[in-house]
């Protein structure tokens, strides 16, 4: 009977069920966590409860149990309600790497499952992270359950233990598991120049450089907040010294808002099994080749036309070899060229500019550095 704190209370709604069909996914309309004294304020800020009228609502508490305590709604409480949360304890996970000295497992994504018997559908999960010292605990957990837990978020999920949860209100389970070798997974913030994370969703290429060995990703991704964690093989353990290449295309962050390629070169002092905490990785803008704008005969822009970089231009100016480089020009024209500084450095490139859809291709000599590049299309092939 005493006050619960820190509980999650919802409320959530389904659409009325339709013989026949699934039951649709619920909407969750607004939450809050309950305070020292046990209460909680929900508000409708949105207006919903009186707008979907078809839909069936429920206040309910976020705690993982067979059936979860709450009420139905049909109408906003006359006053207070009273929600009786049935016994409950809580879990901790004690996790180790392998290895003759075994360490904690910090950093480790594990998923927790409950069932109401052993091999049963699992009804609830919850999801947290191993702390420094390889431990992560789960609140609220209904007695009796059958539980098991498996890692996330890596190549391979691993199983691990499977038992009984807490069997008393308030009691604490405590359980141990050893893991294998887990690869090293590096996990780290991007930031500019200036030091703010860089947008999520840009496309990032990764290359992982030792004494004998490499390994690549060239479809990475970058998560919200500049957020990557990028497993990689798990030869890069036997390596004393590696070189960690990150390669971030340009990409258009938001409605014309364009993020420019970005490069960095990192030294790591070698790698350990499960997950590395690289901190924030500064990516400045890649060196400039050349910027400017292409325009068609009739002078408007030349929309997703191709730009390809030679260090000589062909004999019969078509081709032939591998072009350096290549970019595209965006939805006004304009193209920006930045490449990460290979040697060798050169002072001009011949460009070939191919309008899209296989359309005419025009060549130039562009000076490196020049970011006023203005190259109208006349028509015809040079």
């Amino acid at each position: 009977g005493s006050p619960a704190a820190g509980v999650r209370v919802a409320v959530r709604g389904r659409a009325a069920q339709v013989a026949g069909a699934p039951p649709g996914l619920p909407l969750e309309l607004c939450t809050a966590d309950t305070d020292s004294t046990g209460n909680a304020v929900l508000k409708d800020h949105s207006g919903e409860f009186f707008r979907r009228t078809t839909h069936l609502w429920r206040v309910e508490c976020d705690v993982v149990a067979e059936a979860l305590p709450g009420f139905a709604l049909t109408k906003p409480p006359d006053g207070p309600l009273e929600l009786r949360l049935p016994p409950l304890g809580a879990v901790e996970l004690a996790v180790l790497t392998a290895g003759e000295a075994p360490v904690p497992a910090a950093g480790l994504e594990v998923l927790l499952f409950a069932a109401r018997a052993p091999g049963a559908a699992h009804f609830a999960e919850r999801s947290g992270e191993t702390d420094a010292n390889g431990r992560v605990r789960f609140e609220r957990i209904g007695c009796g359950l059958h539980l098991r837990v498996v890692t996330a978020g890596w190549s391979e999920a691993l199983e691990g233990p499977r038992f009984v949860g807490p069997s008393t209100d308030g009691e604490q389970v405590t359980q141990a598991w050893r893991l294998p070798e887990l690869p090293p997974r590096l996990r780290a913030r991007l930031v500019d120049e200036a030091g703010l994370p860089l947008p999520g969703g840009g496309p990032l290429a990764v290359v992982l450089r030792w004494e004998g060995g490499e390994w690549s990703a060239p479809k990475w991704r970058i998560d919200e907040g500049g957020l990557v964690r990028i497993e990689v093989d798990r030869a890069a353990l036997r390596a004393d010294t590696l070189v960690l290449e990150l390669d971030a295309a340009a990409y258009e962050s938001s409605p014309g808002v364009w993020q420019p390629r970005r490069w960095a070169k990192i030294d790591l002092a070698g790698l350990a099994a499960g997950a590395q905490q690289l901190g924030d990785l500064v990516l400045p803008p890649a060196p400039l080749i050349c910027a400017g704008t292409l325009r068609a005969p009739n002078g408007s822009a030349l929309v997703e036309a191709t730009l390809e970089g030679f260090a000589q231009r062909p004999p019969d100016g078509e081709g032939g070899t591998t072009p350096l480089w290549s970019a595209r020009s965006r939805a006004d024209g304009v193209f920006e060229v930045r490449v990460p500084p290979t040697p060798p450095l050169r002072e001009r490139f011949w460009v070939r500019a191919t309008a899209a859809a296989g359309g005419a291709a025009q060549w130039r000599e562009i000076r490196v550095g020049d970011n006023a590049v203005e190259w109208q299309f006349d028509g015809d092939r040079p």
